[in-house]
């Protein structure tokens, strides 16, 4: 089914059909149709042959066949089984969404455990350094005192 905004004229024919309203369009000015999806192509072109009855349903010109409802029920159906695919569509991007923000956690933890390991390392590097300092200045001093002797 397609919608529809139109305009009427005093007999209840079409003048002017949209079938979006901008931020220009007064809505209030528009009556909102919906037209069967087989008889969307005829409305377009020829919009201005098709009256608004009394309780506001869009009259075909007499030239269109007949809607029955097997082929109303069959468009049904196959809006119902689009959206069932669009539905698990849905569903399975929302899933890969999920198993991904998963691993973004797990990431998260892995970085985490990392830059403490980067902080523990350095800080063994900084115990390491002031060692060999410290040895350093111990094998200075055994030195200068092998050498004063």
């Amino acid at each position: 089914m397609a919608q529809y905004f139109v305009q009427t004229d005093s007999d209840g024919y079409i003048t002017k059909a949209l079938a979006a309203l901008t931020e220009q369009d007064n809505a209030a000015d528009y009556q909102l149709i919906m037209i069967a999806s087989q008889y969307d192509n005829q409305f377009a072109t020829n919009f201005t042959k098709w009256r608004i009855s009394e309780l506001g349903v869009p009259l075909a010109p007499g030239n269109l066949p007949k809607a029955t409802v097997e082929e109303f029920n069959q468009t049904l159906q196959g809006y119902k089984e689009q959206l069932a695919a669009a539905n698990q569509t849905i569903a399975d991007q929302a899933k890969e969404i999920s198993d991904a923000l998963s691993a973004v956690d797990q990431l998260k933890a892995l970085i985490v455990q990392a830059t403490a390991a980067q902080a523990k390392s350095d800080a063994t590097i900084t115990q390491l350094q002031q060692l060999a300092a410290q040895l350093t200045a111990q094998i200075a001093q055994l030195s200068a005192a092998k050498g004063g002797e």
